[in-house]
């Protein structure tokens, strides 16, 4: 069997978060004995078809096939096939059908708790049908839940603005954790009116939990690593720990994730994102404390982890709702890395209904202007020229799910710098023109 090549599906970009239709699989256990329930109806007959120690050795040693099988797809359609057996697949393809036919997306949520199944790699699930992995299909968006964490019945309001705290722990600068943080302020200098963004280098667990205790933010980004403890929970869970800056010779340096989850809380933080290789466990923690986290599985290469920074926020500032965001995020690692299967190794939790508690959509209405003296023909027509450059950006920025075409950044960098050249020759125009105009 000739090997898959992920072939990126555009996900219209009028999708609304409220608008997903939301379907849960739920996974509980009595015993040895797991039960499944979706859509109001019970069934015994899952059985978790790999271990652990199975999973983390084929996601590190991933390798794409050139003669045989890939073994994502493998891993994949077995989960897929052990989830969406006989009758809950035909529940499945009819609901994908119905959203298909309306236009609309599902957003398909893993609810679990049970560390057995936790481990498992949902984001790999492969449809055979429609020879596609559902995570990059475009028309679900695949998120995890805890059933005792944040409480799943909040509704948060949009905000129009975000508060950001960016939190670096690099000691040795072998993360590239200094670039990826500037890679964040040059996109939120870009974005001032939408994004608010403070820094903490160098971060020490004090020093993390003073500004956690003594302001508020909207989104907590962390820039380090995971720190894995040699210890499992008596399920086989892992225990992962963040790893910050040691503040002497005596000091591990390590910071509890149940901790973090409690300052976050306490922060009003609606996001933590672990910009951290195995960071997974510390993001199922948190989901307990905050409405959504993310965290790395295993390791992952930095370049994988930039991608998700630069097509993560991006997508935010246009409005899109969180849970397509992070779907456009594992689309651009697709993208970005084709053939590394890292954009599976995102691990995102929500807890809400639905992902528009972060960033609402930007007013349509552009803000307003002083009124000018005099609008000539020449202004008149850069601006109008420069409206339409900005509602081609905004189309593709709000299209970019999964773009179609390779060169999807550069046509948006090129329309960028357009936009902004236009907006300097306004102000020179009509600067001349109040000059002119001046007693």
């Amino acid at each position: 069997m000739a090997p898959f090549r992920m072939a990126a599906t555009m996900m219209p970009g009028n999708f609304e978060s409220t608008g997903l239709e939301d379907v849960s699989v739920a996974l509980n256990a009595q015993g040895d004995t797991i039960f499944l329930d979706l859509l109001d109806k019970r069934y015994d007959d899952f059985r978790v078809p790999f271990s652990r120690q199975e999973v983390e050795q084929a996601l590190e040693d991933y390798a794409s096939n050139q003669i045989g099988v890939d073994p994502l797809v493998a891993f994949g359609s077995t989960l897929f096939n052990a989830l969406f057996s006989a009758e809950r697949g035909r529940v499945l393809w009819e609901l994908l059908g119905r959203v298909t036919r309306d236009n609309r997306a599902l957003r398909l949520r893993i609810l679990t708790n049970l560390e057995r199944t936790q481990h498992l790699p949902w984001e790999l699930l492969f449809d055979g049908s429609r020879n596609d992995f559902v995570a990059l299909s475009g028309r679900v968006a695949l998120v995890r839940t805890r059933p005792d964490g944040y409480n799943r019945l909040a509704t948060l309001a949009a905000l129009p603005h975000l508060r950001v705290l960016a939190v670096t722990a690099d000691p040795d600068g072998s993360l590239g954790a200094e670039a990826d943080l500037a890679a964040l302020q040059a996109l939120a200098q870009t974005q001032p009116q939408r994004l608010e963004l403070q820094t903490l280098p160098s971060a020490t667990r004090a020093s993390l939990k003073k500004a956690l205790t003594t302001q508020k933010f909207d989104v907590f980004v962390f820039f380090g690593m995971g720190a894995l403890r040699p210890d499992v929970s008596k399920a086989g869970g892992l225990r992962q720990d963040v790893q910050l800056i040691a503040e002497n010779d005596q000091d591990h340096g390590r910071l509890n994730r149940n901790k973090l989850g409690e300052d976050l809380e306490r922060a009003g933080v609606r996001l933590a994102l672990l910009h951290a290789n195995n960071s997974d466990w510390v993001a199922r923690s948190l989901a307990k404390h905050v409405p959504a986290s993310i965290g790395f599985r295993e390791t992952t290469r930095r370049e994988t982890r930039s991608v998700v920074i630069d097509g993560l926020f991006r997508a935010l500032v246009t409005g899109l709702p969180l849970d397509l965001a992070v779907t456009a995020a594992r689309q651009a690692i697709d993208r970005a890395q084709p053939g590394s299967g890292e954009w599976c190794k995102l691990i995102f939790y929500l807890q809400p209904p639905d992902g528009c508690f972060l960033l609402a959509p930007p007013s349509i209405e552009a803000p307003a202007r002083p009124a000018l003296p005099v609008l000539n023909r020449e202004l008149a027509k850069l601006v109008r020229l420069r409206e339409v450059y900005q509602a081609n950006l905004d189309a593709l920025e709000r299209s970019a799910m999964a773009p179609a075409q390779a060169d999807w950044r550069l046509q948006a960098d090129a329309l960028r710098e357009k936009v902004d050249s236009l907006a300097r020759q306004i102000d020179q125009a009509a600067g001349s023109l109040r000059q002119d105009a001046s007693p």
